[in-house]
């Protein structure tokens, strides 16, 4: 299977790209790795492993080896292939290449000739350099210890205190597994990007939840709903657990994430397309899922998310200052941060930049907004000062 898939992929790149480009084509799936059989710390930030040893990746083994474009300038790339574009789940189109780096080397693995995606990344305030995933353990095995945050490449393993998961599915890259959830049977891709505890695609969801709680996120100039639900996991007969279950209109695909499996040490054999785990002596906390949360967007702070309906109408709306404290780009980062570790934004004095044809009343005009008084509006205050950002827009506080 792995064999065919990465013909496919050399087909593809040489139809769509050409003669110039069969340097990159006959790298793919050929590329010299390594690995130092050193064990390379991890940490754990908002459940997503972040590997930091010279040149710093996030684990994700649900997506392939990825540089961030923005980062691309410290390594001597000597090739690159055009793909097009991909579409995000936002519905943004980015950019998607093809780039040969000469050598791409830290404590705990080298390529050589190495094939990585380039990606756009947004926003990625802890300074990655990209992502490491499944094409880095082809043929290896992968220990992932959440109990001590480490993980390593061995070539081979002893299983004894460990359970055997049923992986449905394995094409050399991914493993699909079996997972028992409210007495129902689920398929699920294994993904260490994936920060919550298991995401369902919508159908799949129906079937299993039983009670849901709900938040909101705007797509498309559109208010799309997140349903969430707790829900029973037998991994096996003597092991249950309870997860949070997320599901929403986008997702395609079943995901087991980090919110679950950081009470687990695993091995994820690549050569053989099993995986076997057993559980950590503490347990941490579960249920991550920030009901209030703020993006970085276009170097701008944007609402992006929340579990309050009265919230909905500033959805997808610039946040201009938290706690009198002004955004710039120098601060967004910092700002973020406080915004989406802080449970209950009322407790906090945000402003946003609205719109005020749009501010929850038709009867509220630009001439009024001009005016400098302070209108009530369903609880919200609507401070009609003129914005620094435009005469058409006011700003909302004290969410």
């Amino acid at each position: 299977m792995k064999i065919r898939y990465n013909y496919l992929i050399l087909i593809f790149l040489f139809v769509c790209c050409g003669c110039s480009y069969i340097k990159v084509s006959r790298l793919v799936g050929k590329q010299k790795i390594s690995f130092t059989g050193a064990k390379a710390n991890f940490i754990n930030i908002d459940n997503r492993i972040l590997v930091r040893d010279g040149v710093d990746f996030y684990l994700d083994t649900g997506a392939p080896n990825v540089i961030f474009n923005h980062q691309s300038n410290k390594f001597d790339i000597t090739d690159s292939i055009n793909l097009g574009s991909l579409e995000k789940s936002n519905g943004r189109e980015i950019e998607n290449k093809s780039i040969v780096i000469e050598k791409v080397q830290n404590g705990f693995f080298t390529i050589e000739e190495a094939v990585f995606r380039l990606i756009e990344k947004e926003n990625d305030c802890l300074g990655m350099n990209g992502i490491i995933g499944c094409e880095l353990f082809q043929d290896k095995i992968l220990l992932i210890d959440f109990q001590n945050s480490t993980i390593q490449a061995i070539e081979n393993y002893q299983s004894e205190g460990y359970q055997e998961m049923n992986v449905t599915d394995f094409d050399g890259y991914y493993f699909f597994v079996e997972i028992p959830v409210n007495n129902h049977t689920i398929t699920a891709k294994v993904d260490t990007g994936n920060p919550y505890g298991l995401l369902l695609k919508k159908q799949d969801f129906e079937k299993v939840q039983q009670e849901k709680s709900y938040a909101y996120f705007k797509r498309d100039n559109k208010v799309d709903t997140v349903y969430m639900s707790r829900m029973q996991m037998n991994l096996a007969s003597s092991i249950q657990d309870s997860v949070t279950v997320l599901s929403n209109n986008l997702i395609k695909r079943n995901l087991i994430g980090v919110d679950f499996m950081k009470n687990y040490n695993w091995i994820l054999d690549f050569k053989e397309g099993k995986i076997f785990f057993k559980p950590t002596e503490k347990k941490s906390s579960t249920g991550f899922f920030p009901g209030n949360r703020a993006i970085i967007r276009d170097g701008r702070l944007i609402f992006y998310q929340t579990n309050d309906p009265e919230k909905i109408r500033f959805l997808d709306k610039e946040i201009t200052s938290v706690n009198n404290r002004k955004t710039t780009p120098d601060n967004l980062c910092e700002i973020q941060k406080l915004l989406n570790e802080t449970e209950d934004w009322n407790t906090l004095n945000i402003e946003i930049g609205i719109m005020i044809i749009n501010a929850l009343h038709r009867d509220l005009s630009v001439e009024n907004a001009n005016s400098g008084n302070t209108i009530q509006i369903n609880n919200y205050e609507i401070n009609c000062k003129p914005s620094n950002m435009d005469n058409n827009k006011g700003i909302a506080s004290d969410l």
